[in-house]
């Protein structure tokens, strides 16, 4: 063989090497790519899956009260609850309440003066839906409340907190003004200071939240008659026009 061709084909090796090369890395290059792709969808798919199953859980968490016991509704209360009146009464009113809200604080005097207008016919509940984005007290206060109640007072807790929203509703050292609240009322105030903080009055609060938000609250406060949300102005009398035709259609037997 010519020297000569023997160098041409030597070159022209190189060159089929050269190329064979830059076959090789682009299968790689496009493997590679393969493999980032798959694996980013895998990622994606398992992202999603964590999202819907921890959806899931969350409406199923809910869905449940907090204490284990029966869920709540809009059209009765169940055992352990704040009622007031009839406990058989054909009449059910419903608040969903927040003790640090002006506008419950308003609404207060109203509710208390049907409790006491219609004490067989209609049984006032109620339920706890601390604004907790806007009232940072709330949740403390509705826990004070149910710390009273453990010992027979919620309800006069409950009036001494609307009372006196003004006093505790800002700044700090809650926990012992609603001390102070709890010895005007006779309570155990040690025993009240435990109560405060505990899983039970937590518990009893977070129960009366989520049963709010699955009925579709979204303020306060917000009143149930018979099942039925309404609108109504912060005046017994504006009440009695729901009230008493409901009476009349379910008179108490005697």
């Amino acid at each position: 063989m010519d020297p000569t061709e023997e160098y041409l084909m030597s070159d022209k090796e190189r060159r089929e090497q050269k190329k064979d090369a830059q076959r090789e890395a682009s299968r790689r290059a496009r493997q590679s790519k393969a493999r980032k792709h798959w694996l980013l969808w895998g990622g994606l798919v398992i992202v999603l899956f964590v999202i819907v199953f921890g959806v899931a859980r969350l409406a199923n968490n809910s869905s449940a009260p907090s204490d284990g016991g029966v869920p709540l509704t809009t059209t009765d209360s169940v055992e352990g609850e704040w009622t007031k009146g009839n406990p058989e009464a054909p009449i059910v009113l419903i608040e969903y309440s927040d003790f640090q809200c002006p506008a419950c604080r308003n609404y207060y005097p109203a509710v208390k003066d049907v409790a006491a207008a219609y004490p067989d016919d209609v049984k006032v509940v109620y339920r706890h839906y601390p604004l907790r984005s806007i009232h940072e007290n709330a949740q403390i206060a509705g826990q004070a409340a149910e710390a009273a109640g453990m010992q027979g007072k919620f309800w006069e807790m409950h009036d001494l907190l609307f009372e006196n929203q003004s006093e505790w509703s800002t700044g700090v050292g809650q926990k012992a003004t609603f001390a102070r609240y709890a010895e005007e009322l006779g309570l155990d105030v040690e025993r009240f200071k435990d109560d405060l903080t505990s899983n039970a009055a937590q518990g009893a609060v977070n129960r009366g939240y989520v049963s709010a938000i699955q009925a579709g609250v979204n303020s306060t406060p917000t009143f149930f008659l018979n099942g039925q949300q309404i609108q109504v102005a912060p005046d017994v009398a504006a009440f009695a026009e729901l009230i008493d035709p409901l009476v009349t259609e379910n008179p108490v037997e005697g």
